[in-house]
């Protein structure tokens, strides 16, 4: 549908597959950036595939407010797949977005077997520290997660090699 975009998180490395990690990482949903002009387009979409909007003790605001200041719209949902998607706007939480702009993290997508898009590993690897960081309080609550640490260790052999092939 021309909708630029990239998976994120759990649906990138299972993509990507660094150090042959399939078995190693489950996800819970479908993380995919799109730039913000284009993600009631990607919604719709969806929505006319058969997903729809989970509703929990939801406020219905007017089209246009609703999630605006969210990094990603609300999950939506398949009655035939286990998975749920969020399109995501932004990366991190508004404050925070110099760390990790959606455009750029865009423009520098690899696209694998010519049809799965997913950020470059060093954005990849970057989008994996800030994001248990920022968006799951990790620095606040001083806590760590194995999940993000396993695709941090990971990526990072990923980057190490890229880097060494540059110098």
């Amino acid at each position: 549908n021309n909708i630029n975009h990239v998976f994120l998180k759990g649906a990138a490395m299972l993509l990507y597959r660094p150090n042959n990690s399939l078995k190693e990482r489950m996800i819970g949903d479908i993380d995919i950036l799109v730039l913000p002009a284009e993600i009631n387009k990607a919604r719709e979409i969806l929505l006319k595939s058969g997903y729809d909007q989970e509703v929990r003790n939801e406020v219905f605001l007017t089209e246009g407010i609703k999630d605006e200041g969210n990094r990603h719209i609300k999950r939506l949902n398949h009655n035939k797949y286990i998975a749920s998607v969020e399109l995501h706007r932004n990366l991190l939480y508004k404050s925070y977005n110099s760390k990790l702009y959606s455009e750029a993290l865009l423009s520098k997508k690899i696209i694998l077997q010519e049809m799965y898009n997913i950020p470059s590993v060093e954005d990849m690897w970057k989008h994996t520290i800030y994001n248990w960081e920022i968006n799951d309080w990790g620095y606040k609550f001083n806590k760590i997660s194995f999940r993000s640490i396993l695709d941090i260790i990971l990526l990072e052999k990923e980057v190490a090699q890229i880097k060494k092939k540059l110098n």
